[in-house]
C-alpha cells in the first residue's frame, strides 16, 4: 500500500487558478499515477479545463498538487492529464480500522473500495446529474480513489457574503426526497475547505460524514452549520 508519503513536498505547485484554456502548461518533473504504478516524468501540455470521464483520458494522471488531507481517510492532489484536463484524485489512505489496528492489505482494499463507493453513491443522490460526468472511481497506483472536479476554494475576504447561498446548496441535503424513516442526512463536514466553486456553481463536498436528523429540525441545522462556517471564518480572522 502506497499512499504517495513523502512525495508531496516533491510536487511542483501550478497556480491553475490564473490558467486560461489554451495556455501551454511545461513541468520538467512531476508524480504520474497510473493503475498499477506511479513513475516521475515531464508534462508539457495545454491546459483544457475540467475533464470529463473518459477512456482516452484516464489512463494517467499527473499530480500537479498536493492539496491537503480529507480528515483521517483520504489525500487529495490537483491533476492534469496528459492532454491537459484537470481534476482533483481523491486517494483513500486510512490503513487502521477504528480501534486503531492496522489493516492487512486484503482488508484496507476491501475498506476503501467500500469507502469510495459510498462517496461516489453520496455525489450522485446529492447532486443528481450536474456531476455525473466529472465524479467516479478508479485504482490508481494499486489504490482505490475517487476522481472529482477541483473546487475552487471562497475567496476568504468575501467568503461570509456566501452565506446565503451556501444556505441554500445546504437545502440539497435536507431534501425530503432523501429522507428515510423520518431522518434524513445533512451535510457535517462544515469547514471552508469543503465550499468551492465549480461550473459557476457553488458546491459542499467532503462527503463521506453524513449524519442523520429529525426532518423537524431543518431550520436548526441549517442555522447550526452556517453559524459554524461564520465562526471558523472570524476565529482565523483573529489569528491572522
Amino acid at each position: 500500500m502506497c499512499s504517495l508519503d513523502g512525495f508531496q513536498g516533491a510536487l511542483p505547485r501550478l497556480f491553475m487558478n490564473s490558467l486560461s484554456l489554451g495556455q501551454q502548461i511545461h513541468l520538467p518533473t512531476t508524480l504520474c499515477l497510473e493503475k498499477k504504478s506511479h513513475v516521475w516524468g515531464a508534462l508539457h501540455t495545454k491546459y483544457r479545463g475540467p475533464l470529463k470521464k473518459h477512456p482516452k483520458e484516464t489512463a494517467s494522471f499527473f499530480l500537479v498538487e498536493y492539496l491537503g488531507e480529507y480528515g483521517s481517510t483520504s489525500k487529495l492532489y490537483r491533476a492534469l492529464t496528459l492532454n491537459g484536463y484537470e481534476c482533483v484524485v481523491n486517494i483513500y489512505v486510512k490503513e487502521r480500522d477504528d480501534d486503531k489496528h492496522i489493516l492487512s492489505k486484503k482488508e484496507f482494499q476491501k475498506e476503501a473500495k467500500k469507502a469510495v463507493q459510498r462517496e461516489l453513491k453520496i455525489f450522485k443522490t446529492m447532486y443528481g446529474d450536474e456531476l455525473r460526468e466529472y465524479v467516479w472511481t478508479q485504482e490508481l497506483n494499486g489504490m482505490h480513489c475517487i476522481i472529482h472536479p477541483y473546487f475552487k476554494p471562497l475567496d476568504k475576504t468575501t467568503r461570509l457574503d456566501q452565506l446565503p447561498l451556501i444556505s441554500e446548496r445546504m437545502k440539497l441535503f435536507l431534501n425530503t426526497k432523501n429522507a428515510k424513516n423520518g431522518t434524513f442526512c445533512t451535510y457535517c463536514s462544515h469547514s471552508w475547505k469543503y465550499v468551492g466553486w465549480f461550473n459557476d456553481k457553488l458546491y459542499l463536498y467532503g462527503l463521506g460524514d453524513l449524519e442523520d436528523y429529525d426532518l423537524k429540525e431543518a431550520d436548526d441545522v441549517l442555522e447550526y452549520h452556517c453559524n459554524h462556517l461564520r465562526d471558523i471564518h472570524n476565529y482565523e480572522q483573529k489569528a491572522s
